[in-house]
């Protein structure tokens, strides 16, 4: 298996202090969606506040998006399903990339640029995976992760009565919703198919930062 060559520890150079930052603050944003998603799950299936801390604690955001299809459909709330399709697509996707950092840990390469990589557990060239990683990457899921955490909220505010709404809440995060997302993944190539840094590099991602909400 021609695994990508990774720097001894006494050679690699660390991560620059922004690096960690971010990875910080994603982390901190990604617990707000789960928790974000909890409450979704909660209001749309209607049970009362103890049943719901009996039955759905402990449900990771996977599984919270399973449920939360579940009650779309079992309730008919197709259009409901339909908004919330593509901020869970990309919620999977950044998920995919958290699961990667926590679990498979950080490598640096040869070139010091920084991945996070099943090299260990991949018993077969197909099941190789790596997930390119820097401080613009870990910005864009950042960004994204604002932006589902306020498309999940708006969500939660049009459930409410309407004389507790904000009037003015759609308006002023319409540009939000209506932005588009920055995080792209990499496309994983099969080992042995040209070279696999070359392959599964991410190029750099741009664009401005979102309002933290």
């Amino acid at each position: 298996m021609a695994i990508p060559k990774t720097k001894n520890i006494s050679n690699a150079q660390e991560p620059t202090e922004g690096y960690w930052a971010a990875l910080g603050e994603f982390i901190h944003h990604f617990s707000k969606v789960e928790r974000m998603l909890h409450i979704v799950l909660r209001q749309q299936s209607g049970a009362d506040a103890r049943v719901c801390k009996a039955v759905f604690s402990g449900l990771r955001n996977d599984t919270c998006r399973d449920y939360i299809n579940r009650v779309c459909d079992a309730m008919g709330r197709s259009e409901l399903k339909a908004r919330l399709k593509g901020v869970f697509d990309q919620l999977g996707q950044i998920s995919a990339a958290r699961n990667a950092i926590v679990h498979w840990g950080a490598s640096t390469l040869e070139d010091d640029s920084i991945v996070a990589m099943n090299e260990f557990l991949a018993h077969t060239d197909e099941k190789f995976r790596q997930i390119p990683l820097s401080t613009v990457i870990l910005r864009s899921m950042i960004d994204d992760l604002i932006k589902i955490n306020i498309h999940l909220a708006a969500e939660v505010w049009k459930m409410q009565p309407a004389d507790s709404r904000n009037p003015n809440l759609m308006e002023t995060i319409g540009p939000t919703l209506s932005s588009a997302w920055r995080y792209k993944p990499p496309q994983q190539s099969p080992l042995g198919k040209g070279n696999p840094n070359r392959d599964q590099v991410q190029p750099p991602q741009t664009g401005a930062s979102l309002p933290t909400p």
